[in-house]
């Protein structure tokens, strides 16, 4: 196999596989404990002559939330994980449905893989949240990639 061709694998594989962690201030971490996203599907009948259609109808939260560098973004719905990196260099992936919050210089959290722990807040150095759109992002720019790298090869 040619260098460019494994290249091309290599920068799909990094680009699409790796996830953006958006970092937040600690004061935001409560606001991203109440974010949701929920679809409900049903039926219309009594639609004279077409009969009856599929409804669906999707609800999601909609948080702003202030980064750590202080510009504030704007969460629509579900997030998939929020990423705790504690003092020590420890890190853990809790995933989505989340619930954290700080008080009384304690941190608290929980999710669907993380049974309730409480920590000292003082030992929490960042927490963020997986970028819900990282991996379209990165599926993209690894094409754009391809797409550069077969031009090049053409000319």
């Amino acid at each position: 196999m040619n260098k460019v061709a494994v290249f091309s694998m290599l920068m799909v594989f990094i680009t699409g596989c790796t996830t953006k962690i958006i970092w937040v201030k600690h004061s935001e971490v409560s606001k991203l404990s109440r974010t949701f996203e929920s679809t409900t599907r049903g039926s219309v009948n009594n639609l004279g002559s077409s009969g009856s259609a599929t409804v669906s109808l999707t609800t999601k939260s909609i948080v702003y939330i202030e980064k750590e560098d202080g510009k504030m973004i704007q969460l629509d719905g579900n997030y998939r994980a929020m990423r705790v990196v504690l003092v020590d260099g420890r890190e853990f992936d809790v995933e989505f449905p989340v619930s954290a919050s700080f008080k009384d210089n304690q941190f608290s959290i929980a999710g669907k893989n993380f049974p309730r722990r409480n920590f000292p807040s003082s030992n929490i150095k960042r927490i963020g949240i997986w970028d819900p759109k990282s991996p379209v992002t990165g599926f993209i720019l690894g094409g754009a990639v391809i797409a550069i790298l077969a031009v090049a090869l053409l000319i």
